[in-house]
């Protein structure tokens, strides 16, 4: 009967409120107030609470909730927590009830642990802390007032009352509470992580490794591709390889970790340097920073020549001959800067002969072309336009290779002299009788 009565309620409101928007005059729309998009993020977490409306929820009292201290998720963003707050406020209430699970926290209160929405509890906890603190400041910078619609009509209007009437509503969190394992809460906080872009590789690639040091556990006769081909099902992942990748994050040192996660390096070259031992990172890592390995490519380069045990050469085309595959050149790098034996006379004609010809190829680059030249090429022989311009892209990518195996080259140059530098300074040193 209930039931009836508020559809019926309803349909009342929805006939009023049609009639009023056709009795309503016509008025031009002002335009669409912008917000960023960090405030809508936030304002996506919430919705109108409407006493009418809304099915009650269960609560729990904020004070209960306690964070999962193995959560992905490491690092939050105090703006749009403040953003969220705010939203959370405005509104009073959330978009859904955060998720818990059982468990008994450091302090005999805590009682359950979330699952999904640490979030939102932190803006929760932010809220209280302004009522309970009277925060003046911070209510002014969260547009924190008595004029929301949600406020009590029988309490008066002020500051006063916010602290007290906010105090009381936002002491309960709305939360949905279910039974889980703990390897069934680390699996749903994953993949709730995982659909969100905020989370670092670095936060993802330990919760990885986590999962997986477990599963090696429980399936002890797998090998490691099997495993990773096991979490990746168990977390939705068509490509395994995801896994992979992040996890490899973890080989960097504790130094070129925190240069990834400040974004000094990205993760192509996070991943490259990973590859190899930590003490070569370093090395690679300052060569870097000293101006070598200036792309991803010059880093992989350099890593592979460190991580090959054989120290094969590298090839480069040559500049010799005209075509697409030339003669290779060997650029040696399998012997330390400090044991190179001194150049032969044929080797200083071969270093002459190179540095003539890109002398005269920037010659005749600095001489510039005449754009007339450009048009005349166009009205008379068109189709010659495509050939020339085939024979330039040739010589740029003759040029670009020859520059990376230069480069590579140098920071090859520039690493070994590190490490011999640090071997030698890591020998023992003889005193004389």
């Amino acid at each position: 009967m209930k039931k009836s009565v508020a559809n019926s309620g309803s349909e009342k409101a929805v006939k009023a409120t049609k009639s009023t928007k056709r009795a309503a005059p016509k008025s031009k729309r002002s335009a669409p107030k912008t917000e960023s998009p960090r405030r809508k993020k936030a304002q996506a977490a919430v919705t109108v609470a409407s006493a009418e409306e809304t099915v009650a929820t269960p609560t729990l009292p904020h004070a209960c909730v306690f964070p999962n201290s193995k959560q992905p998720r490491q690092t939050f963003d105090e703006e749009y927590i403040q953003d969220l707050a705010r939203s959370i406020y405005q509104f009073g209430g959330l978009i859904q009830p955060i998720k818990l699970t059982p468990r008994q926290g450091d302090a005999p209160w805590q009682t359950h642990m979330i699952v999904v929405g640490e979030c939102r509890w932190r803006a929760y906890r932010l809220l209280l802390g302004i009522f309970a603190d009277h925060d003046e400041e911070m209510a002014k910078t969260l547009d924190i007032t008595p004029h929301v619609r949600w406020f009590p009509t029988d309490v008066p209007a002020t500051m006063d009352s916010v602290w007290s009437v906010g105090l009381e509503r936002f002491s309960r969190i709305a939360a949905t509470v279910n039974a889980m394992t703990d390897d069934e809460v680390q699996e749903v906080a994953i993949i709730e992580n995982l659909q969100r872009k905020n989370v670092s590789p670095l936060e993802e690639a330990r919760a990885f490794q986590d999962r997986l040091n477990r599963l090696a556990i429980l399936h002890s006769d797998e090998s490691d591709e099997q495993l990773v081909e096991r979490l990746a099902l168990k977390l939705g992942l068509k490509q395994s390889w995801r896994i992979t990748e992040r996890t490899a994050l973890l080989r960097l040192s504790v130094e070129l970790q925190d240069a990834f996660a400040k974004g000094l390096i990205n993760s192509t070259q996070a991943y490259e340097l990973s590859r190899l031992p930590v003490a070569h990172q370093r090395h690679i890592f300052e060569a870097m920073r000293d101006g070598h390995c200036r792309t991803s490519q010059e880093i992989r380069q350099v890593a592979q020549v460190l991580a090959d045990a054989e120290a094969k050469p590298l090839p480069m085309f040559s500049m010799d001959a005209p075509g697409i595959a030339p003669a290779p050149i060997v650029a040696d790098t399998s012997t330390p800067a400090s044991a190179k034996p001194q150049a032969t006379e044929e080797d200083r004609k071969r270093v002459s002969r190179l540095e003539s010809k890109i002398d005269s190829t920037l010659a005749i680059l600095q001489q510039g072309f005449d754009g007339n030249d450009i048009v005349i090429i166009q009205k008379v022989m068109p189709g010659q336009a495509s050939v020339l311009a085939d024979k330039i892209g040739l010589i740029r990518g003759h040029l670009s290779q020859l520059e990376m195996a230069l480069r590579t080259a140098a920071a090859i140059e520039h690493v070994q002299g590190r490490i011999a530098a640090d071997a030698t300074s890591d020998a023992p040193t003889v005193q004389a009788a």
